[in-house]
C-alpha cells in the first residue's frame, strides 16, 4: 500500500529502502489469517483509499523489519539443508524428514476466499509439525503466552493444511527475544527470566470441527462488524484511573481504579506520622481512560472516524500517565 513516507529520524537510505519495500503478497484472497484474527473495523479502515495519504515514518516499521528478517532466514536456510551443510545439519537436527517453508494455502468458505502462509511444515519421526516464528520482547512473550491469539493463528493455518490435503499432528511457536540479556539470565534469582535467546512453545491442536467453527465465527464477525467500531478490547483500552499527585513530582505516587480508593489510600498515608510529611499538599487527579492501540499502534488511526470521535471526548494525554 502506498504511503506518504517521512524520514523524521534521518535513517540512512539502505535501511529506509529495506523498510518501505513491502513485498507482502496475500495472493488471490479476500481475507488472510492475520486479517481474520484482527478487529474487523480496523481491517476495513486499513483498506480505505484514504490510507494512501496517511503519513508513516520508516523508523516505526523497524520491528516489522525484524520479523521479515526471520522469514528471510527461513527461506535462505531451506535450500542449504540439502547442500554442502546437509551432513552437519543432519547431525545437529536428527530425525527430521521432509521440510516445507513459506507456502501460501487457500480455501473457499462461506462465499469468501481466505488464505494463510505458514513458516515451517515438516516431518519429524512419524509426526507432521506446523511451526510459526516470531521476534518478540521478553515482556511481550510473557503476555501473549497466556493468551489465545497465537493458538488461534496456528489452528487456522493447520485448518488450511487439512483442507488442502496435507498432514498435521502438532503445532508450536518459536519466539526469539529481541531484548534478551545473557547477563540478566545468568544472575536472575526469580527463575522467571528466560535462560536462552529462543523458546519453543507447543500449542494445542484443535479438532477440525472446532477449527471450522472458529473460522466461521471470524468470517461472520467481519461481515457484521466491518462498520461497527472496535470494541474496548480491540482498542487495547485502559480504564479511567485516579492518581495521587504530590507537589514537586511529575509522576503519580499511586494509581487506583476509583476515586474512593484513591482518597482512602491518601488518607492512610496522611494518618501515618512517618509518611504524612511526604504527602503534604497531595491531590487526586482523574486520568481518563485511553485506547492504547489507537493512540500508538494503529496505522489507520489518522483516518479512523471512531478514533476521531473518542479523541474529541478525551483531553490530550501522555502514555506516561498510565504508569
Amino acid at each position: 500500500m502506498t504511503r506518504r513516507w517521512v524520514n523524521r529520524s534521518g535513517l540512512n537510505p539502505v535501511v529506509v529502502a529495506a523498510v518501505i519495500d513491502d513485498d507482502y503478497d496475500r495472493g488471490d484472497s479476500d481475507l488472510t489469517v492475520t486479517q481474520l484474527l484482527d478487529a474487523p473495523y480496523r481491517v476495513a479502515q486499513l483498506q480505505r483509499p484514504e490510507m494512501e495519504h496517511v503519513t508513516a515514518d520508516p523508523v516505526d516499521r523497524i520491528y516489522a523489519l525484524f520479523g521479515k528478517l526471520i522469514h528471510s532466514l527461513l527461506e535462505n536456510g531451506y535450500p542449504k539443508m540439502s547442500g554442502t551443510m546437509a551432513k552437519v545439519v543432519s547431525l545437529l537436527c536428527p530425525g527430521y524428514g521432509e521440510v516445507n517453508t513459506e507456502d501460501r494455502l487457500y480455501d473457499d468458505h462461506m462465499g469468501i476466499r481466505w488464505s494463510g502462509q505458514y513458516d515451517l511444515h515438516y516431518r519429524r519421526g512419524t509426526k507432521w509439525i506446523l511451526e510459526d516464528h516470531k521476534v518478540v520482547s521478553v515482556d511481550e512473550f510473557r503476555i501473549n503466552r497466556q493468551g489465545s491469539k497465537w493458538e488461534q493463528q496456528l489452528n487456522l493455518l493447520a485448518l488450511l493444511l487439512r483442507l488442502n490435503g496435507k498432514p498435521i499432528d502438532e503445532v508450536a511457536i518459536n519466539c526469539y527475544y529481541r531484548d534478551w540479556s545473557k547477563a540478566k539470565a545468568m544472575f536472575d534469582k526469580s527463575g522467571e527470566y528466560p535462560k536462552r535467546h529462543h523458546v519453543r512453545v507447543p500449542l494445542k491442536l484443535w479438532s477440525i470441527q472446532r477449527q471450522i467453527a472458529f473460522l466461521e465465527d471470524r468470517i461472520t464477525a467481519h461481515r457484521l462488524a466491518a462498520n461497527t467500531p472496535c470494541t474496548a478490547e480491540e482498542r487495547w483500552a485502559k480504564p479511567v484511573k485516579w492518581a495521587v499527585m504530590v507537589p514537586g513530582k511529575s509522576r503519580a505516587s499511586r494509581l487506583l481504579d476509583t476515586k474512593d480508593e484513591a482518597e482512602s489510600w491518601l488518607h492512610e498515608k496522611m494518618m501515618d506520622k512517618k509518611s504524612a510529611r511526604g504527602f503534604a499538599g497531595a491531590r487526586i487527579e482523574e486520568r481518563p481512560g485511553v485506547s492504547l492501540r489507537c493512540m500508538a499502534y494503529c496505522e489507520a488511526a489518522e483516518i479512523c472516524p471512531h478514533w476521531a470521535e473518542l479523541r474529541s471526548k478525551q483531553p490530550s494525554q501522555s502514555l506516561d500517565d498510565m504508569e
